[in-house]
């Protein structure tokens, strides 16, 4: 039958913790169990396994461990046995059910944990001592910039026979094209014939927008290949 009463100390912890898991030592426990009935061995099991999930703190209640033992009644005389007759059980001066061979398992436990929050925290501080310090300097590598208009040179670069000032400069046409050395160029780092003539519209469009003029636009379109080169991975090949 169920009581009405909260739920013991030790069940609330039962069904809140996370479990412990020790290693099953199958020769120790038939050691242990070699001269026992079978309802003996049954609650002897059953203790282990709750001592474990209690974390070594199975209080000695007889209703309750008769109800989880499924002895009912019977749990006294059971446990009078196996600490009296079989010396397998103790109770602590705490009024815990205990397990000598479960109580050195337990100590390991521990100690593992212990360490191991000793270890979390050492790489916590290590962490926030390494957020604290100062922020490094950003790298000096940086993008190339925009398209600069190189330094005035003779000839217009329109391949046009048309003259303009050295200092002034012309805007691109719209029609413009890289010359055989232009595509040689780009060709040289890479670039497949399809994303050359896509990288020259995009070079005509971006500077048309901007209103960029140079005395050489052939000169100036090897910088526009560079600069690609510089913001992303050269092509493998062809374009699907």
């Amino acid at each position: 039958m169920q009581s009405d009463a909260s739920p013991p100390a030790w069940a609330r912890l039962l069904a809140s913790e996370r479990p412990i898991h020790f290693k099953y030592q199958p020769e120790e426990l038939l050691r242990e169990t070699e001269q026992m009935g079978p309802l003996e061995e049954l609650s002897f099991r059953r203790v282990l396994d709750l001592i474990v999930f209690c974390r070594n703190c199975l209080l000695d209640d007889d209703k309750e461990l008769g109800r989880m033992t499924k002895t009912g009644d019977a749990w006294p005389d059971i446990k009078a046995r196996l600490i009296g007759v079989y010396g397998v059980l103790y109770v602590s001066d705490d009024s815990y059910i205990r397990n000598v061979r479960y109580d050195e398992m337990w100590a390991r436990v521990e100690r593992v944990r212990r360490q191991r929050r000793k270890a979390r925290k050492a790489s916590a501080a290590k962490r926030a001592k390494k957020n604290a310090a100062p922020a490094q300097p950003p790298d000096a590598a940086a993008p190339p910039p925009e398209p600069m208009v190189p330094a005035p040179t003779s000839g217009d670069g329109n391949g046009d026979g048309s003259s303009n000032s050295e200092h002034q400069g012309t805007r691109i046409p719209l029609d413009w094209r890289p010359n055989l050395e232009g595509v040689r160029f780009a060709l040289a780092r890479g670039y497949a014939d399809t994303r050359i003539g896509l990288l020259a519209g995009e070079y005509v469009a971006h500077n048309t927008d901007k209103g960029i003029t140079s005395t050489d636009w052939h000169a100036t379109w090897r910088l526009w290949v560079l600069r690609d080169l510089a913001l992303s991975a050269p092509p493998m090949g062809d374009e699907a």
